[in-house]
């Protein structure tokens, strides 16, 4: 491998100093008169004497060769298993100098295996600054910050991998992942296309081509893709659950379980065994065979708690513990004293805040109110849960005591910052929004920030999805989520969260003026132009019957209900549970009776 390597300051030439300390015998200089030592037989005065001293040679700079040993005893180290011991061998290799773009691109490598991601995105880019066009750099890159969930620059970065590699079919494959999960659906099927383009031949493209097509409800597109991926490899497992899960979007339950029975899923890979497992559920709960159903739902969801056990995810009693924490500080008095004033000249789009539980209807009151021409529904934000993490950094004693140990005006100061960027990224996020005046921000697990919410929005509409908590609870049991929620793969611990959720919605609604904005999810199915219509009213806008078509447009829904919302409002999931009392486990209806008769309902007998 050709290293470059860095000029750096030499150091000054040393001369030898005659004397017996050296160590280096001299001879004695010979008298002028004297025959010259050189042998041409003039005396010394008349030869060598008048000719200039030769001076010793600088000794050679062996730092390069130091640098490119280091470099290699970081490579055996690192090929040997012994990622720590090889680490400093990289440093000692650039501190001799060494700058060269493949030796950044492995000390990066070596250090994503060492669980030092901050430092390795900075080798990754150090190795661009040297070699801007090096597109193993910008794939891998790309790679880490999708892992670390920057799905827009990780677009960015494959995107570049591709245009210094044109022919890299998995970087284009990982790109169209990448727009996917930042919410670009469309350029991620177009980068598909050109992906496929290339190599027609590619099952894993066609595959995720057809998923990506029933993602966004174009369910046509999608069966074709399916249909041509198993024309090219009939045994594909993935494919095949496709075309079994549009059969069951088609109303065919027989032939889906048909199709499903006949695929062998011995040897297929987990994440496929959790989606056969779960559609084998769907198809025999339409056909009335409920028992066989609730133990297939159980089958995906034991299958897809061992594939995430390993990925990071916020554990219940975290969340419980954040939740005391703002119940015990943020009094109604503190909130007056600390609360944003409610500002009308904010730039953009403003927020309506719709929480709930998963599974309680929050992804259906958000397609109704963006079908009106005046919201733009953008799913699922981050952005509060973010607003969370970095006060809870930036707070000594954390969230709410550190805020409360803060004179009016520094707070004031703080909250607005966030509030800032809140609206900064949802402007740049709803840029082609047109002439929205709200955007609908739906992340169930806002409620555990309803607190923050309020100091910073005030009067933000914050609407609250209330669903049968049974109902609730059961379709969380039954549904994979994209994202690792380990409460789910237990009824018993979903009814514990729905529980302390909702606890703590009750106690923070009592401190705000006007509290939350209640939406059933049962009357709303049965009256959706009653419950529409006042809650229109509410927010500042004008009745839209748009709002009855959501289904029209079921494109960019980025959660588990994405095919429900491409259907007319239906009542078939209403008191669902009904369906599975007897195999429910006892626990968790034990759990849920006092919120079940909290919130209104009863539970069937």
């Amino acid at each position: 491998m050709s290293c470059e390597y860095r000029t750096m300051s030499s150091p000054a030439t040393m001369k030898p100093k005659p004397g017996g300390r050296s160590g280096t015998s001299y001879p004695a200089r010979p008298g002028r008169n004297a025959p010259c030592p050189c042998g041409s037989g003039r005396k010394f005065k008349q030869c060598c004497a008048g000719a200039p001293a030769a001076t010793a040679p600088a000794p050679a700079d062996l730092r390069p060769q130091r640098a490119l040993a280091q470099y290699r005893r970081a490579l055996e180290l690192r090929a040997a298993g012994k990622f720590a011991a090889a680490r400093p061998c990289f440093a000692a290799a650039f501190a001799e100098g060494l700058a060269d773009a493949a030796a950044f691109l492995d000390y990066a490598r070596l250090l994503v295996l060492l669980g030092d991601l901050k430092e390795a995105e900075a080798q990754y880019r150090q190795a661009l600054a040297v070699d801007p066009a090096s597109a193993p750099a910008c794939r891998e890159l790309a790679s880490l910050c999708f892992e670390t969930d920057r799905h827009d620059e990780a677009a960015d970065w494959f995107a570049a991998a591709v245009r210094h590699d044109p022919g890299d079919i998995v970087a284009r494959h990982n790109l169209a992942h990448a727009l996917f999960r930042s919410g670009r659906a469309a350029d991620a099927i177009a980068a598909l296309d050109a992906a496929i383009a290339r190599a027609p031949g590619r099952v894993d493209l066609l595959v995720m081509q057809a998923t990506l097509c029933e993602r966004e409800n174009d369910t046509a597109r999608a069966r074709l893709c399916a249909e041509a991926a198993l024309a090219v490899d009939p045994a594909n497992c993935s494919a095949a659950v496709l075309l079994a899960r549009l059969a069951l979007r088609r109303g065919e339950a027989g032939g889906a379980l048909e199709r499903l029975d006949g695929i062998d899923v011995v040897g297929a890979a987990a994440a496929q065994q959790v989606t056969w497992h779960g559609e084998r559920g769907r198809a025999l709960e339409r056909l009335g065979r409920h028992a066989e159903a609730f133990a297939a739902y159980g089958q995906s969801k034991a299958v897809l708690a061992r594939l995430q056990q390993a990925m990071p995810a916020l554990d219940t009693a975290t969340r419980s513990a954040r939740m005391t924490a703002v119940e015990a500080g943020l009094s109604a008095a503190a909130w007056a004293r600390l609360a944003l004033p409610a500002r009308e000249t904010d730039p953009g789009p403003q927020p309506v805040f719709v929480l709930g539980f998963m599974r309680s209807g929050t992804t259906l009151i958000e397609r109704m109110l963006g079908a009106h021409p005046q919201v733009a529904p953008l799913g699922e934000l981050p952005f509060v849960a973010d607003a969370a993490d970095a006060l809870a950094g930036e707070l000594a004693g954390g969230f709410p005591q550190g805020l409360l140990a803060l004179d009016a005006g520094r707070a004031h100061a703080l909250l607005g910052a966030h509030r800032a960027r809140y609206l900064d990224r949802v402007r740049q996020l709803s840029g082609d929004a047109g002439a929205a005046r709200f955007i609908v921000d739906k992340a169930p697990f806002n409620a555990e920030h309803v607190g923050l919410i309020r100091l910073l929005f005030p009067q933000a509409p914050v609407i609250h999805a209330i669903r049968h908590p049974l109902d609730v609870v059961l379709s969380s049991y039954f549904t994979r989520f994209d994202d690792p929620q380990p409460w789910s793969a237990s009824l018993a611990e979903a009814a514990a969260l729905f529980v302390r959720i909702q606890d703590h919605l009750e106690a923070m609604a009592v401190r705000f003026p006007g509290g939350f904005d209640a939406v059933r999810y049962e009357r709303l199915v049965a009256e959706p132009e009653a419950v529409m219509r006042p809650l229109l009213a509410r927010i500042g806008l004008p009745w839209s019957a748009d709002c009855l078509d959501f289904h029209r447009d079921a494109r960019g829904v980025r959660t588990a209900s994405y095919a429900q919302v491409a259907r007319p409002l239906y009542r078939s999931s209403v008191e669902r549970y009904r369906d599975f009392l007897p195999f429910i486990d006892p626990a968790a209806i034990a759990t849920l009776r006092p919120a079940i008769a909290a919130l209104g309902y009863a539970l069937a007998a």
